[in-house]
């Protein structure tokens, strides 16, 4: 979850890889998170192409929060 993912940010290197997503294809908010930690030093900042949906028909493996 993003919550679970701010309270690690503080010890993430700058140059660990980020790759932020949408649930659906519109990619709007992934790509505002994606601006925003690349704007905070992160040099690795991706969006995933098409959201979630389109890694899940793809057939790719997803680890679910715990």
């Amino acid at each position: 979850s993003y919550k679970e993912f701010k309270k690690k940010l503080s010890s993430m290197p700058k140059d660990q890889e980020v790759i932020f997503y949408c649930e659906s294809a519109q990619e709007e908010h992934a790509a505002q998170r994606a601006e925003e930690y690349a704007d905070k030093g992160f040099g690795k900042v991706k969006v995933l192409g098409n959201g979630l949906k389109a890694w899940r028909k793809a057939g790719y493996r997803i680890e679910e929060d715990r």
